[in-house]
């Protein structure tokens, strides 16, 4: 019998987000009522949806709360929303904007509440977002003014580990194992900096002028998580995750 129910449980859970994802196929646009906030800053919406502002990484900083709420909360906002968009938490990652159009996303990296994190950013988008980061870091505003976000170095890595970064440096070597690229900012791999791609990403970075493979003496920007593996580690899923600094 308990195993009945829990067949039965997941086969309504795969319709459920099946309708879903062709909802979103289908639907670019929805307006939706936001009724609460989490403190990692998903928002729960009169629908039942979740949400998450796409391409943006938030300050934890408990002050920003009330600040982003005032903006978000007990309002009906526009979602632009993009296929493939959910996540494995039934999160929706999109573009939000307020009552006068306002996007909200560029809006928190422009105020120095959030920065860029690429996921799920597009190309033209990923270029604005970047800007508006560049200027709220060259005013020193908000996260930039309180420590909440700052530029580590690759070499040597002066960030912590377990944690969203923005990395940059000069890459010393980049070397292919199996299906994927390893690239590292010292001669000891065992101990450096070092960052992941697989090679599945190896040809989109292609279509945007990089070559994955021949990164070395190059000055990058990297961000995303952090973590340890043979030193601090990086994986690069998405595009926007590397930028080529001339």
């Amino acid at each position: 019998m308990h195993l009945l129910y829990r067949t039965l449980f997941y086969i309504i859970y795969l319709y459920i987000n099946l309708t879903m994802v062709n909802i979103l196929s289908a639907q670019e646009t929805i307006f939706d009522n936001i009724i609460a906030i989490s403190n990692n800053y998903t928002l729960t919406a009169k629908s039942g949806n979740k949400y998450k502002l796409k391409a943006i990484d938030i300050s934890k900083n408990h002050a920003n709360i009330n600040i982003i709420s005032s903006m978000i909360l007990g309002k009906q906002l526009k979602f632009i929303i993009t296929p493939n968009s959910i996540d494995r938490y039934s999160r929706i990652y999109a573009d939000i904007y307020d009552e006068d159009n306002i996007w909200l996303n560029a809006e928190l990296i422009k105020n120095g509440l959030a920065i860029l994190s690429g996921n799920h950013a597009g190309n033209k988008n990923f270029s604005y977002l970047l800007k508006q980061e560049n200027m709220a870091r060259n005013k020193n505003i908000g996260g930039w003014a309180n420590g909440d976000f700052k530029i580590y170095n690759a070499q040597p890595y002066d960030g912590g580990i377990n944690k969203f970064a923005i990395v940059e440096g000069i890459v010393l070597q980049v070397k292919k194992i199996n299906q994927r690229i390893y690239i590292n900012f010292d001669n000891d791999w065992r101990t450096d900096f070092s960052i992941g791609i697989k090679k599945p990403l190896w040809e989109k970075f292609k279509n945007i002028g990089i070559d994955a493979t021949d990164l070395a003496k190059k000055h990058i920007t990297i961000r995303g998580w952090v973590r340890q593996y043979n030193g601090a580690y990086m994986e690069i899923h998405q595009i926007g995750q590397l930028q080529l600094n001339h």
